[in-house]
């Protein structure tokens, strides 16, 4: 494939940008979630932090490792297919992410580390939609579950009663 090809995404990714693309996020910031597996942080500073912690990025890398290693389980060709579609995957998620995000940047004064952080998600979301057919999608889907509910998901928290998902 030259560099001047484009890359077509499945149909499971091209609905999922679809949904991304149309979805409102942000719309529920700060506001309750029932349940006890959820905390609802307070402010864009703590989610931000949290959502750049070393242990929250690390658990999104090894989401997406564990992505690519039971692809390369099931067939080496599905690899060949993640490189094939890397770039568009990370040029179409600074889009998305870019579209939603800088208006907060620009008129909420939200830190610009938001834009970094929610392209990791979209990349994941995209990446599990594109082989969706193969492995069914988790991790990354749920993150994109939050985005389309209002929320900024940022972490996790353990307590002693299991695992609670961190939101803005």
């Amino acid at each position: 494939m030259s560099a001047d090809e484009e890359v077509e995404f499945s149909p499971a990714s091209q609905a999922t940008l679809e949904q991304l693309e149309d979805g409102n996020w942000f719309s529920s910031v700060g506001q309750p979630v029932a349940g006890d597996e959820v905390r609802v942080l307070s402010s864009w500073e703590e989610a931000i932090t949290q959502g750049g912690s070393a242990s929250w990025i690390q658990r999104k890398l090894d989401a997406l490792s564990t992505l690519r290693f039971e692809l390369m389980q099931n067939d080496s060709a599905h690899i060949d297919r993640w490189e094939e579609i890397l770039q568009a995957v990370e040029i179409t998620a600074v889009d998305v992410a870019h579209w939603h995000c800088y208006p907060l940047i620009e008129n909420e004064g939200v830190p610009e580390e938001l834009l970094d952080l929610v392209v990791q998600d979209v990349r994941g979301m995209l990446f599990e939609a594109e082989f969706s057919e193969i492995i069914t999608p988790g991790f990354h889907a749920g993150l994109g579950y939050w985005y389309l509910n209002g929320h900024f998901p940022c972490g996790v928290n353990e307590t002693q009663t299991g695992t609670q998902v961190l939101v803005y």
